[in-house]
């Protein structure tokens, strides 16, 4: 029932269990990986199936938006966020300014769609963002650069320092992908954040079982 590769569909429904919610999915795409069913690792397809939600997906993967665009029935744009503002992209697709799930997780793009994304204007209730604070360990068994490594530690601290600045929460740090360490943070907005403060305890056992 649910497709995302650490749970985050399972995590953003226990929080607002809600139907006929609204996403933005920015990096909706497999990163490369074969695409197979178009529910495949993604962080969304569950709410626009089983809840009923709406929603913009967006990846510059041509194969994946080829796979799911007549699939889903949510807008699914194949976009390079190098080159466009997603600002842009969300104004020209009339994105609601309230966002129930906003997911990041855009590889080489994330700081600039970061630093680009309107967090004036779009608000969101859970953001599932990418920071993959694994790579700044230099025994992670991957040929990084120490400039690479202290880029991540930088940005790392960056995104948690801007989303405090407009009143988010982090209500689960440094997510993990098994067999890799940290991957992403998990932010809600100051309301959420009251409802479900103690949601580590409530759910630790069950999340700790698919590797969260």
């Amino acid at each position: 029932m649910y497709n995302a590769q650490i749970c985050q569909d399972v995590f953003v429904d226990k929080i607002l269990n809600k139907t006929e919610g609204f996403f933005v999915d920015i990096g909706a795409g497999t990163g490369g990986l074969p695409t197979h069913t178009p529910g495949f690792y993604s962080n969304t397809y569950y709410f626009e199936v089983f809840k009923n939600w709406k929603g913009i997906a967006i990846d510059y993967d041509t194969k994946w938006w080829m796979n799911v665009n007549k699939a889903r029935s949510a807008k699914c744009l194949c976009v390079d966020l190098l080159e466009v503002s997603i600002n842009e992209v969300l104004d020209k697709w009339s994105c609601p300014t309230e966002i129930d799930y906003l997911s990041i997780d855009v590889d080489d793009a994330q700081i600039k769609v970061f630093n680009d994304f309107d967090f004036d204007k779009y608000k969101f209730k859970v953001l599932t963002l990418e920071h993959n604070l694994f790579q700044s360990d230099p025994n992670c068994g991957q040929n990084r650069t120490e400039e690479h490594r202290k880029n991540i530690l930088k940005d790392h601290a960056y995104y948690r320092e801007v989303l405090s600045k407009h009143g988010y929460k982090l209500l689960w740090g440094n997510v993990c992908l098994d067999g890799y360490g940290p991957v992403e943070d998990w932010f809600v907005d100051e309301e959420t954040f009251e409802k479900n403060k103690n949601i580590q305890k409530e759910y630790a056992n069950c999340l700790e079982t698919m590797n969260i």
